[in-house]
């Protein structure tokens, strides 16, 4: 058999590379028919290209790779029946496993074999993307046991079983109380006792076939000592079973567990060794013997795809950073020509196509409303001004925070200091415009000039909101701008009244961000009473009466110092479950471990 495999591996080795141009071809027109989903012929392409890597694969009696190939096979014609609901998803998946299967064929060799769970996570996501129902890894595992057994493992009838302490007939029962224990309190000294009565079981065995089932039973509760097998319910649960057959050999002896063996439950046992991580004695000779490391190289397998995925990413990343660099001048006041203009927008073109093939399509979506921007603007002979650039600066930093690794943790410590420096300067420059509406209202100058400049502040406080996805906040603050803008347009006195209209808002948006400065949360209710006064405008501009929508606006923090820094919601306390109750017999004890 390891022959036959060392032989179909050297016959990959030569049509290797023509397997991966077809691959390569196949993602190629995936990408065409991605970005122009009317393609038909795009997808018809990709589809007989991976015909033809399915027969080749078939020929060459890879299971694992040819059991992947035809999931995307099958994908791909669901995909040109339209019989996919989520088209963008079962997009996405075909493209990675068109990334993953040439890095999986590289890896085969007598190191990493082939084998179908190896790869069923892919294959599951294949299946899940055109409805059918997904895999259980138990019905893809066929151990072959027929196999020489270690020598400290083989039955020696001339060995001495040494004494357990405790009686046979009692023997069922006292594994019952650990197993019951651990079950209440995972706790090692029970473990140690159920391994040390499963380890006292196999010496007594004198047959391979009864020898391997508490080999493996064995094999798991090391795992578990080693903390390389998760206590999960699945293990629990097989781990109760070993009670029957505990019985059945403590009573009957063992030619009786042979006539009623539970080879469903040792498939189990032996499943749970394979996706242990554990290196103890037993899980390592178990894996070797009967070849169980197929869940050990889930790391290269899907590293190599991930390690493509990831160089793709990181190079739209530098380009990012070369955009933000030409942006950042055009703020310093260097001159913006056409042509310059004309580059960055084929650059992000460029960055578009490349993070659909990556089916990153939120960033790609982003990109590509800034392009049609720019290409609009070209288009007019206009060169883009300050909002146009700060848009872009803008969508470059959320493209960025999609991309890298960490976005997901937003309460990462670089994340939260980039943020408490731009919204403690938002803070100032807002307090600074409060203190001169103030000021103004106390005055009996009406001269509108500083609603301009007060204008022109809020803007820019509201792009810096952008670089931070506070695109509400942003919008509120825009919009105050938008209306102070338009007091000056019509000319209009600064009233009292209009002062303190736009004091309340700027106040409203103040703590708002002081919520996120001090308890890391945004107090979502000033912003809505910021918008509602906004909404309320021209009634209150006119004298109006107007139904007060939102809460009192609090003058300062210390009114909403109630508001919990842990805002998590908590949940009821859970009865306790309720145990069956023990005989009253005492455990027994156990004398010290065996020697293996």
């Amino acid at each position: 058999m390891a022959q036959t495999k060392q032989n179909n591996y050297n016959a990959l080795m030569l049509v290797q590379s023509e397997l991966l141009q077809s691959l390569e071809l196949a993602l190629q027109a995936l990408n065409v028919f991605i970005d122009s989903p009317d393609d038909k012929d795009a997808l018809r392409n990709c589809i007989s290209q991976l015909n033809q890597i399915n027969g080749t694969i078939d020929i060459l009696n890879l299971d694992g790779a040819q059991f992947l190939s035809s999931e995307m096979l099958a994908l791909a014609k669901a995909l040109h029946d339209n019989k996919c609901e989520d088209i963008e998803q079962a997009q996405e998946v075909l493209v990675h496993a068109l990334l993953l299967l040439p890095n999986y064929l590289q890896l085969l060799s007598g190191a990493i074999q082939d084998h179908p769970l190896s790869l069923l996570e892919t294959v599951n996501h294949l299946r899940a993307a055109r409805d059918e129902n997904t895999l259980e890894a138990i019905s893809l595992f066929k151990p072959k046991l027929a196999t020489a057994l270690p020598e400290n493992i083989t039955p020696e009838p001339q060995q001495i079983v040494p004494n357990l302490g405790i009686s046979n007939d009692k023997i069922g029962h006292a594994f019952q109380l650990s197993l019951l224990q651990w079950l209440r309190n995972e706790d090692e000294q029970s473990l140690r006792k159920m391994r040390r009565i499963i380890h006292y079981l196999r010496l007594t065995c004198q047959q391979e076939r009864s020898t391997i089932f508490w080999w493996a039973a064995e094999g798991v509760i090391e795992a578990l000592l080693e903390q390389g097998l998760q206590i999960a319910p699945e293990v629990k649960l097989n781990l109760g079973k070993l009670n029957q057959p505990i019985k059945i050999l403590t009573e009957d002896g063992e030619q009786q567990l042979i006539a009623l063996f539970p080879a469903e439950l040792e498939r189990n046992l032996l499943l749970l060794i394979a996706r242990s991580n554990s290196a103890g004695e037993h899980v390592s000779q178990l894996k070797s013997v009967f070849k169980l490391n197929f869940f050990d190289h889930r790391q290269k397998i899907y590293g190599m795809s991930n390690n493509a995925l990831n160089d793709a990413q990181s190079a739209v990343l530098e380009q990012l950073q070369n955009i933000k660099e030409q942006i950042s001048q055009y703020d310093l006041g260097a001159e913006i020509s056409t042509e310059m203009i004309t580059q960055t927008t084929g650059q992000l073109t460029t960055m578009v196509d490349t993070l659909q093939m990556l089916t990153e399509y939120p960033a790609s979506h982003l990109l590509q409303t800034q392009v049609d921007e720019l290409n609009a603007l070209i288009a007019a002979e206009q060169l883009p001004n300050e909002q146009h650039l700060m848009a872009l600066a803008g969508s470059i930093l959320q493209v960025e925070s999609l991309l890298q690794p960490d976005s997901a943790n937003v309460s990462s410590a670089e994340h939260k200091q980039l943020q408490a420096t731009v919204i403690n300067e938002c803070l100032l420059e807002l307090s600074n415009i409060k203190e001169a509406l103030a000021t103004q209202a106390e005055s009996t100058n009406t001269d509108n000039h500083l609603l301009d400049e007060a204008a022109t502040q809020l803007e820019l406080i509201a792009g810096s909101l952008s670089m931070l996805t506070l695109t509400d906040a942003a919008e509120t603050l825009e919009k105050t701008a938008q209306q102070m803008q338009q007091c000056v347009a019509n000319n209009d006195e600064l009233s009292p009244a209009k002062l303190d209209l736009f004091a309340e808002i700027i106040a409203a948006c103040d703590l708002y961000m002081e919520g996120i400065h001090q308890h890391g949360q945004p107090l979502n209710q000033f912003l809505d009473t910021a918008n509602t006064k906004l909404a309320e405008f021209e009634h209150i501009l006119n004298g109006k009466a107007a139904t007060e929508l939102s809460p009192e606006l609090p003058e300062t923090l210390a009114e909403i110092g109630t508001i919990p820094i842990d805002l998590e919601s908590t949940e009821p306390e859970l009865e306790p479950e309720l145990e069956p109750e023990l005989e009253p017999e005492l455990e027994p004890e156990l004398e010290p471990e065996l020697e293996p």
